[in-house]
């Protein structure tokens, strides 16, 4: 059953009507993503995504048994959200260059995209959460994480580089973008992922 919109929101100004076409859950998962990323997860609570969501806060435990399980939802999501168009993108490219810039722009895009799904990226894990669902953070954030540091392997990097440390250096440039990014003026997505290729390139031996 699609969710009853609540217009006016603060949630619903930043959520484009074609973004709204999801189901219940989804859509919790949606309004969750931009609170936390806007207020900050300790600063939203399950009222407050209640409120948005247009539902009593009885109902969106329905869903979600903590606001907990909503963060790890939404990480999971938005994870799977890049991966996705990570793969779609450097789908049948082989060679490494072009197949890493490929991976970069859909990166950066799927990051900024405003139509669908609004990925949160956590720079830093929220402190009072459970080693349980820390484990779960990390273990999503690893994964990809190793999806990227393997486009990385086919590059000759200079002797001592650590692939891993490289990875982290470039995917930490790439996920503080939403922190400074402006939708109105400045550089396009693209842009900025092409001005982020111009700089790492000359960290691959050519």
């Amino acid at each position: 059953m699609k969710p009853k919109i609540k217009e006016n929101t603060l949630v619903n100004k930043q959520i484009k009507p074609r973004a709204r076409n999801f189901a219940r859950r989804e859509y919790i998962t949606q309004v969750a993503s931009i609170l936390f990323a806007t207020r900050g997860y300790e600063a939203s609570s399950m009222r407050d995504i209640a409120a948005e969501v247009g539902i009593m806060p009885a109902s969106l435990y329905h869903h979600f048994s903590s606001k907990e399980d909503l963060l790890v939802s939404v990480v999971s999501e938005s994870v799977a959200k890049i991966q996705r168009a990570v793969d779609a993108a450097i789908e049948d490219i082989e060679e490494p260059w072009v197949r890493f810039t490929a991976a970069i722009l859909a990166h950066v895009e799927a990051l900024l995209d405003r139509e669908g799904f609004q990925v949160l990226v956590m720079l830093t894990l929220p402190p009072e959460i459970s080693d349980t669902a820390r484990a779960s953070l990390i273990s999503h954030r690893n994964e990809y994480e190793r999806r990227f540091t393997s486009l990385l392997s086919a590059f000759n990097t200079p002797d001592g580089t650590d692939q891993r440390v490289l990875a982290n250096l470039i995917l930490g440039m790439l996920n503080s973008i939403p922190i400074w990014y402006k939708v109105d003026g400045g550089s396009s997505p693209r842009e900025i992922g092409q001005n982020i290729l111009s700089l790492v390139k000359g960290a691959f031996a050519q």
